[in-house]
């Protein structure tokens, strides 16, 4: 991973309250979510009961910057729970993350 996007996800890391709660992008099948606990290495969310790795946060803004994926370029999320239907943002976000899908999954 690049040294880059992960000084800024240690930089965005703490800022990270618990119990705030979230709703994800998605305008068909988002989801709303809350921030459970944090660790230096991942947060749980609830009530899907999930466990994020920080790595997955990296690899996914990793993979935004190396597609260029920005504002004007938005990236096709196309998350699933199964490997071979899941777009390469939830591919690489999970290949850090156990190979557990957790963008926005459920289908």
């Amino acid at each position: 991973m690049c040294e880059i996007c992960e000084k800024r996800v240690s930089q965005i890391w703490p800022e990270i309250p618990e119990g705030t709660q979230y709703r994800t992008p998605d305008l068909h099948r988002g989801k709303v979510f809350n921030i459970g606990k944090k660790s230096p290495r991942n947060i749980q969310i609830i009530p899907q009961n999930v466990l994020i790795m920080k790595d997955s946060f990296v690899a996914a803004i990793h993979y935004l910057l190396q597609n260029e994926h920005y504002v004007n370029n938005p990236c096709e999320i196309r998350s699933s729970n199964s490997k071979k239907n899941a777009g390469p943002l939830c591919v690489v976000s999970r290949s850090k993350n156990s190979n557990v899908c957790c963008i926005n999954c459920g289908s």
